[in-house]
Parts: C-alpha cells; sequence; structure tokens
C-alpha cells in the first residue's frame, strides 16, 4: 500500500454524539496507514471540544440564527457563506487526497461540484441509512439518491439494506458492509455498582430485574407501548428508559407510567451520555430494541441492526426485540435474547415475562452474548475485511479501476 495514500471527509451530520461508524472507520483506516487529510463536520449542536479529541484536524462548521424578525433573512445569506467557505476548504484540501467519503446530511451540489473539478478523484458515499424516494418520497431522499449514483463506491451497514439500495437504484452491487457496531477500545471501564440506579433517580435502587432501554421515543417507536407492554408482564419488573427526547416529552412518559404501573416499576430519565450508559448499562439484566414494522415497514426498519444492539451484546446484556430480518438473524440465531413475533403489547408482556422470568437461561444468554461480542461481532472482527478492502483501494488510481 502506498503510504502516500489519503482521504478527505466531508460529514454531513455530528458523527460523535450518538453512534460514531464514521470516526471507526477513519480510525481502522489511521491504523492501516491511510492519512485522514481533514474531516468537515457540519453538526448544529457539536459536543463542546469534542472534535479537538480527533487524532486527525476536524473542522466543525454550522449556523447560528438571530431570532430577530428583521434578521432572517441575514441569517440565510450569512449561514449559505458559511457553509460557501466551509466547502472552499474542502475542495482545496481534496485536491490532493487519493479519495474523498462523504455521509449523509451533505448537498448534492457539495458532491456534484466535486466531481465536476476533480473528476478522476474517487468519491466514496457511506450509507448509514436506507433513505430511497420509492419508501420515502421528500426532497432530502432525492439528493440522497442522486450522491449515491454520482459516488464510485457505495458503503453500507447492512447487506439487505445494500441489496435494496442496488435493486432501487439501478446500482451494482454494493461489497463494503460495515455495521452499526463498535470496536473493543471504545468500551469504556465498568462504573461502580450502583451507578444505574443514581442515573435513572431510582433512590432505594431495584427491586426487581433491570430492562434497559436508551434512545428515542416517536412515531416509529413510541415508547408508551413498552410501558404497556410491562403492565402486561406476569413477573415483576423494572423499566428503566434514558430517552432522547425533550424535558417535556419525557415529563409526559413519567406521567404516563405512573398511570400505567406500580410505585418503583418505571424509572424514565432525559438523555445521558453514551459513554457513561455504557459503562452503567451492565447492571441491567437485558435490553429492550423497538423497531416496530407496524409503524415503519421501510426497509430501514425492517433490516435495522442498531447499535444499541451491539452495546447491549458488549455489556452482556440479553436482548428483547422487534421481529425484524436485521435483528432476528443475531439474537435468535445467536440464541442471545427473544424476538417478539406479534407487534402487540400483550405479546411484549408475554416475552418480558419469559426473558426476565428464567433466571437460569437469562443468564447463561448473558455469558454468551459478551464472548460473541469479544469473538465475532465488535468492529474489529465485523468490519475487518470491509475496510481492510478499503485501506488497500485507497491507493492512487486503484479506486476507479475497481468499479
Amino acid at each position: 500500500m502506498s503510504s502516500s495514500a489519503s482521504i478527505t471527509v466531508f460529514a454531513g451530520e455530528g458523527f460523535l454524539r450518538s453512534y460514531s461508524g464514521t470516526k471507526y472507520l477513519l480510525d481502522a483506516l489511521l491504523a492501516r496507514g491511510i492519512h485522514v487529510r481533514k474531516v468537515y463536520v457540519r453538526d448544529r449542536e457539536p459536543v463542546r471540544n469534542a472534535y479537538d479529541t480527533l487524532p486527525y484536524p476536524a473542522s466543525v462548521y454550522r449556523g447560528w440564527n438571530l431570532t430577530l424578525r428583521g434578521l432572517r433573512r441575514f441569517n440565510v445569506y450569512r449561514n449559505n457563506l458559511y457553509k460557501f467557505a466551509a466547502l472552499l476548504r474542502f475542495w482545496r484540501d481534496s485536491r490532493h487526497s487519493d479519495a474523498v467519503l462523504i455521509t449523509e446530511g451533505v448537498h448534492i451540489w457539495d458532491a456534484r461540484l466535486f466531481k465536476r473539478f476533480y473528476p478522476q478523484r474517487p468519491l466514496l458515499h457511506f450509507c448509514q441509512e436506507c433513505y430511497l424516494q420509492y419508501f420515502f418520497p421528500n426532497p432530502y431522499c432525492v439528493q440522497y439518491e442522486a450522491i449515491s449514483r454520482l459516488a464510485d463506491q457505495l458503503i453500507d451497514v447492512e447487506p439487505n439494506r445494500a441489496r435494496v439500495r442496488s435493486e432501487k437504484l439501478g446500482l451494482p452491487p454494493i461489497k463494503w458492509i460495515l455495521p452499526n457496531t463498535l470496536p473493543m477500545k471504545e468500551l469504556p471501564p465498568r462504573a461502580p455498582a450502583g451507578t444505574l440506579a443514581r442515573l435513572a433517580g431510582a433512590s432505594e435502587g431495584f427491586a426487581h430485574p433491570v430492562l434497559f432501554y436508551a434512545g428515542a421515543s416517536n412515531s416509529d417507536k413510541p415508547f408508551e407501548r413498552m410501558i404497556d407492554a410491562a403492565a402486561c408482564a406476569t413477573v415483576p419488573l423494572c423499566l428503566v428508559a434514558f430517552i432522547a427526547a425533550p424535558l417535556p416529552q419525557v415529563q409526559m412518559l413519567r406521567e404516563y407510567a405512573r398511570q400505567r404501573l406500580p410505585t418503583g416499576r418505571c424509572f424514565i430519565s432525559g438523555p445521558v451520555a453514551r459513554r457513561i450508559l455504557l459503562a452503567s448499562m451492565w447492571e441491567a439484566q437485558a435490553g429492550l430494541i423497538d423497531y416496530s414494522l407496524a409503524h415503519d415497514n421501510s426497509p430501514n426498519q425492517q433490516y435495522c441492526a442498531p447499535t444499541k444492539l451491539y452495546e447491549y451484546m458488549a455489556n452482556g446484556l440479553p436482548i428483547l426485540a422487534s421481529n425484524n430480518d436485521g435483528l432476528r438473524h443475531i439474537v435468535e440465531g445467536e440464541e442471545i435474547g427473544i424476538c417478539v413475533a406479534q407487534e402487540t403489547t400483550a405479546a411484549w408482556g408475554r416475552s418480558m415475562t419469559a426473558l426476565l422470568g428464567d433466571v437460569v437461561h437469562r443468564q447463561s444468554m448473558s455469558e454468551r452474548t459478551q464472548s460473541l461480542f469479544a469473538s465475532r461481532y465488535c468492529y474489529e472482527k465485523l468490519c475487518e475485511s470491509a475496510v481492510a478492502e478499503i485501506a488497500q483501494l485507497l491507493c492512487r488510481g486503484n479506486m476507479l479501476e475497481a468499479r
């Protein structure tokens, strides 16, 4: 591999607030001798100083808005000028790179102008969601598809999503798959016992087995369903959730839980830093993943394999999940949990009972889950082959020939 191989990145969304697949890929390429020339990040709410800790230069640009009515038009002009200045710097660094990688949130004109000025510079599109017009008819998906068609190579996060994307866009098969897992080195040391209860606001600890959830509550996965399901379970349990939502929505969920569940059976909090949750979720007895096909039957939902799946595995949590193709082949194929076959609260309640009620089986699944993550499902194992191929093809001139 040429020691001069380099890459410039245009990340359309911040990649340090939740899933950090862009960071994991760049770290892996860096370890293989690829020079990461510069990363441009479009992030409206960046983690304070977080990007300064990356082992390669990063430039975060974001818009600010003045709220006075008379200055709104100025905001538009100012933000467009700010973005254009960032794009000029991106073009400058791209000129000296062997390839460019872009992610979601990048405007089509960013990619199109790059290919216009640097037609011989290969363009990689890292597709971390399955946004296609066929399933989501909106302008964002139009430009998202245009970037995929313009790119010289695509990277996907799930094999079935890659297949659907290729079929709907009339593209060659996508061979590079980087699942939404995380590296072993990203796992923080375990927090002291009792940390999870403190974070959840359970001053007296948990009296029953904990079913843990961290994530959103929205129209695709309303957390009220899980509260209703817990009310249907015939074994006592503690539903512990950290909801990525504004405080009013969190308070509404708390009130709903108070009406449906006995005191001490549900603890709902707002978002907590991902690294803190990673260090403390080991105290739970099972992890919850709800991607209901009843609310969204698109490939984005059907073939989901979210980061929380791998985070739960890393912490040895048996998994209770929706019956999606992307989840079922791991959760039930590896016998590390239960996929709920029917999309009803009663079925979820029965599955909660089955998973949390059998202590011996649950402990056995816990040991197998953590072992499987370390041996097969961490980033180092699951993505090693694809990362190695990407690194090899980053040598100057090889990428376009391999298309």
